[in-house]
């Protein structure tokens, strides 16, 4: 399952086929309009969910976070396993007794894909990144197990380390895993496939070197969506490698979007830049936000929704590298002109007198 939001199909997205190891391959590529062909880019792989196809995963939004940090998308597709439909070889067993393709050169196949997109492109080597959600998300753990020299740094979202993988990197990875309490598919606190995220983060907490000294703190409240979110890392850890994992309270089996307290797509590029999130304290109002933004995707024009005894509010808006883009006082229904900015996901701040609201606004 995927956040879908809509985006354009333009000349920098295009998929890619070819044969590797007897078997049509594709992936979706996306470059973006930044691109000059001199200057090595950083890439970003997701991987989509058991069952899902790499169109769907698109609809995460990373281009959009592409348009503005500049770096290339890589979107790969699963071939079918008979049994299981589409499947990553992520060794995320049905417990312990079926393992999905097992027999599929997965890892392999990125790879190849990295080769690629070498000699196609100028990309920077030493930034390149993965990230999926539930079997893309084991999956994503299998790469940084078994790839730690490839890849500067994974997240995966709701699948951790499959049960039959023998995960012992030869270097000290960047790592962070996102996870909702109350999903029934790949379960919290144990489940069918392999680690349970407590086991996932000691697993790699041992791997990269840390010591024991682990940071906890609630991260800010600020989407009325009934949900809240606890961020935890542990210091110490060798080579700058680092874990981290965000547990979302009461969340289940989906992929958070912008109208949560936290966007995953942006998050996980955050984590890819070594940005820590705020806590909750000083930083924002620790109650669900009452403001809404309309319309959400937008491409010129966006309303802050306030409740009636708001009238007047300062607004701040920044990309996703935290660059301001815009600074203004208005009244509480004017509208926002976004109709300058390129294609992004920015963080839009409203600075009331009874604190201070955040949201995000795609822009197509």
């Amino acid at each position: 399952m995927a956040v879908m939001l809509p985006t354009a199909v333009d000349a920098q997205q295009t998929t890619q086929s070819w044969s590797y190891d007897g078997q049509q391959r594709q992936y979706i590529r996306y470059v973006p309009p930044s691109y000059d062909g001199e200057s090595p880019l950083p890439v970003v792989f997701v991987f989509h969910g058991l069952g899902d196809n790499m169109n769907n995963m698109y609809g995460i939004g990373m281009n959009l976070v592409a348009d503005t940090a500049k770096f290339i998308v890589i979107v790969p597709q699963a071939l079918a396993d008979p049994l299981a439909g589409t499947a990553w070889n992520s060794q995320a067993g049905i417990n312990g007794l079926f393992f999905p393709n097992a027999n599929v050169d997965d890892v392999g196949f990125v790879m190849a894909i990295i080769d690629t997109l070498s000699a196609q492109c100028e990309i920077d080597a030493s930034r390149i990144y993965a990230t999926g959600f539930s079997m893309g998300g084991f999956f994503t753990n299998r790469l940084a197990c078994e790839h730690p020299d490839v890849f500067a740094a994974v997240a995966s979202v709701a699948g951790t380390i499959g049960s039959g993988l023998n995960c012992q990197p030869s270097s000290p990875v960047r790592i962070a895993h996102f996870h909702g309490t109350a999903d029934a598919t790949v379960g919290y606190d144990e489940n069918a496939f392999g680690m349970s995220v407590n086991e996932w983060f000691a697993h790699w907490q041992q791997i990269n070197g840390c010591g024991n000294d682990v940071v906890e703190y609630a991260l800010p409240d600020v989407a009325n969506d009934n949900l809240t979110i606890d961020y935890k890392f542990v210091m110490g850890c060798e080579e700058g490698s680092e874990v981290a994992h965000y547990r979302v309270n009461g969340a289940q089996h989906v992929w958070l979007g912008p109208n949560n307290d936290i966007f995953y797509t942006t998050e996980i590029w955050r984590f890819f830049l070594g940005v820590r999130p705020s806590a909750a304290t000083g930083i924002v109002t620790n109650e669900p936000s009452p403001m809404g933004l309309w319309p959400n995707p937008t491409t010129d024009f966006v309303k802050i929704q306030l409740p009636s005894h708001f009238t007047q509010v300062k607004v701040t808006v920044t990309d996703i590298t935290g660059r301001s883009i815009l600074e203004e006082s208005m009244p509480v229904d004017g509208n926002i002109d976004l109709s300058s900015l390129g294609s992004g996901v920015y963080t839009l701040r409203a600075i009331t007198s009874e604190g201070v609201f955040v949201g995000h606004v795609v822009k197509e």
